[in-house]
């Protein structure tokens, strides 16, 4: 894009609008290629911007297979190190935050029931299809609950229900359930406060969820 997003804001959506009308002129192959647009975004008063923002597949979004998919690209973002792009494109291949079901749904109280099958508490790494965990949260057991956080690490916290997020060494599975996935917001070196490049892959369920929905929800990116 030409022309930098106004700042991000939950309250003034004129980034949004003006994000939309930039895709609508610019993408090519519709419905056939996934878009990658780059771009700016002016620093809002906090001196944040958005680094990256995704459409999910359908039905989730029913926009993806139009001019109005695709992902955005904030510049600053765009280098070998950084993991926003694989973030983004896990979204736009149907993968949820690994915090998803701790951190993005409503009234996750131990004695509440209101969040349904959305609701992830602590758990052990299970590659199995009939775990519990894979019906919950991100939707991918092999992939641990836990809040979002930026720091690279395991959070040393207690969940809503008083069990911990730091659960057994043996329990954790590869490094890919924790932090290091890429479907983290782990950012930042705990002892240090600084930026540190600690997402290093993806898990196997979120691998195979991502390879289902390109053959069936998202077939059309696919060459004949």
């Amino acid at each position: 894009f030409s022309k930098c997003l106004p700042p991000y804001s939950d309250d003034d959506m004129r980034w949004y609008d003006d994000l939309m009308a930039a895709k609508a002129s610019t993408a090519v192959h519709v419905g056939s290629a996934l878009n990658v647009f780059v771009g700016c975004q002016e620093k809002a008063e906090s001196g944040g911007t958005l680094l990256g923002i995704a459409t999910f597949p359908p039905p989730v979004d029913p926009m993806a297979l139009s001019e109005f998919g695709g992902l955005w690209m904030n510049a600053v973002a765009m280098f070998p190190d950084d993991s926003t792009l694989l973030h983004e494109s896990g979204h736009c291949l149907g993968l949820w935050h690994i915090f998803h079901g701790v951190d993005e749904v409503q009234h996750c109280a131990a004695d509440s029931n209101a969040c349904g099958l959305c609701c992830e508490r602590p758990h052990a790494f299970n590659e199995t299809t009939a775990a519990a965990s894979n019906y919950v949260g991100d939707f991918c057991a092999d992939t641990l609950a836990m809040p979002r956080d930026w720091k690279c690490a395991i959070p040393d916290s207690d969940a809503c229900d008083q069990s911990s997020w730091r659960i057994p060494v043996a329990e954790r599975g590869p490094s890919t359930a924790s932090y290091p996935n890429v479907m983290s917001y782990a950012m930042i070196d705990q002892e240090t406060g600084k930026e540190e490049h600690c997402q290093t892959g993806f898990s196997k369920q979120q691998i195979s969820r991502m390879h289902c929905y390109l053959k069936k929800n998202l077939a059309s990116f696919l060459a004949d």
